[in-house]
């Protein structure tokens, strides 16, 4: 198993050193099963940084190879049971498994979402918010890279490039000052570099799936997280 961390330029939060530091000695609290390495990757942009971790998966480190992934951001504040949940038996026969995690901008909604019609011009899916339970296991069409088990499985029978930016679609909202148009007219690419990554997986069949008690914090210079969320919505920030 190997735990990338995409640095991208920058240095993770110290929040989330302390969150990764507890959670993986955590895990080899309940279970010696799994060999662990890390790698902190530091190319320029995400986009990129994501397609060599996925390269790094396919080709190995020196003769080694992982047989799954796990993704940490660099801003992502994960509770101390994340790993293992992740990684616990009853998870294992599931290719993919996410935790969860709000957007930092508003509306500061969780990043997992549902496809909900698709721009047959640029052969693109638009998505709306999941319906996040309380507690369980659901499935989604795209989530954040944030906190997420990807099988090497998985990576294998996908085709190169990994992760990169889509176009704007018309069906869609431009919340950009330069408004839709202008960016569709000047071909400027937008919105994430998972949600192409995502629609590949969901075209290969494979499901993903999401732990709700997997619910982590979104780092800028607050924590984004319930708590957040809940002043901002009925008592203002404070």
């Amino acid at each position: 198993m190997i735990i990338y961390i995409p640095t991208a330029g920058y240095r993770p939060y110290q929040q989330m050193e302390e969150a990764y530091t507890n959670a993986k000695n955590y895990l080899f609290s309940k279970t010696s099963e799994f060999e662990l390495r890390e790698y902190r990757c530091k190319i320029f942009p995400i986009h990129s940084n994501r397609n060599a971790c996925i390269g790094h998966s396919l080709e190995g480190f020196d003769g080694w190879k992982p047989d799954t992934t796990i993704w940490i951001d660099a801003d992502t504040v994960i509770p101390v049971h994340a790993l293992y949940n992740l990684l616990k038996p009853d998870m294992m026969g599931l290719k993919i498994v996410a935790g969860i995690y709000r957007l930092k901008k508003e509306p500061f909604h969780y990043l997992a979402f549902d496809r909900w019609k698709k721009d047959i011009e640029l052969d693109q899916w638009i998505y709306q918010p999941s319906i996040i339970p309380q507690t369980g296991l659901f499935q989604v069409d795209m989530v954040g890279m944030g906190c997420v088990r990807v099988d090497v499985d998985v990576l294998k029978i996908l085709e190169a490039p990994y992760f990169k930016y889509p176009m704007p679609s018309r069906l869609e909202r431009a919340e950009e000052n330069e408004g839709l148009e202008f960016l569709i007219r000047h071909h400027v690419y937008t919105n994430t570099e998972e949600a192409y990554f995502w629609r590949c997986v969901r075209d290969k069949g494979f499901e993903i799936w999401v732990d709700a008690g997997v619910r982590c914090k979104h780092m800028t210079e607050i924590a984004i997280d319930d708590d957040f969320y809940y002043r901002w919505m009925y008592g203002g920030i404070v």
